[in-house]
């Protein structure tokens, strides 16, 4: 191999590398981009989603207390926990009774700024408030959560559900009265 070919290669080989290093890095004086959390499961098809869901249940909520604090690889943030008490009235689907149900979700995180209220799934549950819920059971644990941001839904005084996350799903049962909405879900959770 020549001399200058040698040097044009290896002059190219690091342009390229420092081009895709700022590329990768940002503009400077930029915010490097976050990343932003994402619902493992997701779907535009609520039959689908009564389906694919473990369990659905309609319950009341009772109350809530501190779970779990989770700290960070590095020690800068943590992320808590709430568990979250049901009365479970109505199986719709799955290997749970009627009786208590807890529900674990993310509260609050904490960063070297001070703590961050997180309101990915419709905020705080309200006490005495009827809920239809699409949950799984966590692994090896008493333990449920909500599937996704349109697992979960108020059951108002006039026994119609109000969505508090949006999407095609949160569309579809939204409005609904309670007794349509069970129809539908316990229709669409047999077909296999």
């Amino acid at each position: 191999m020549k001399k200058t070919t040698l040097i044009v290669s290896t002059l190219l080989v690091a342009g390229i590398g420092l081009g895709s290093s700022i590329l990768l890095r940002g503009q400077p004086g930029q915010p490097s981009p976050k990343t932003r959390g994402a619902w493992v499961y997701k779907t535009d098809d609520p039959s689908k989603m009564a389906r694919d869901v473990e369990t659905i249940v309609v319950a009341t909520f009772i109350g809530s207390h501190p779970g779990r604090v989770v700290p960070s690889s590095t020690g800068e943030s943590s992320l808590s926990f709430e568990l979250n008490d049901f009365t479970v009235e109505d199986v719709v689907k799955g290997a749970i009774g009627r009786g208590p149900m807890t529900i674990e979700r993310v509260a609050v995180s904490s960063s070297p700024d001070g703590p961050i209220a997180i309101d990915y799934d419709g905020g705080p549950y309200v006490p005495g408030t009827r809920y239809l819920l699409f949950v799984n059971q966590q692994p090896e644990s008493s333990f449920y959560y909500l599937v996704n941001d349109e697992g979960r839904y108020a059951v108002s005084d006039q026994r119609t559900l109000i969505a508090s996350g949006d999407g095609a799903v949160a569309a579809a049962l939204d409005g609904k009265s309670l007794s349509d909405a069970l129809t539908f879900v316990r229709a669409a959770a047999r077909v296999r």
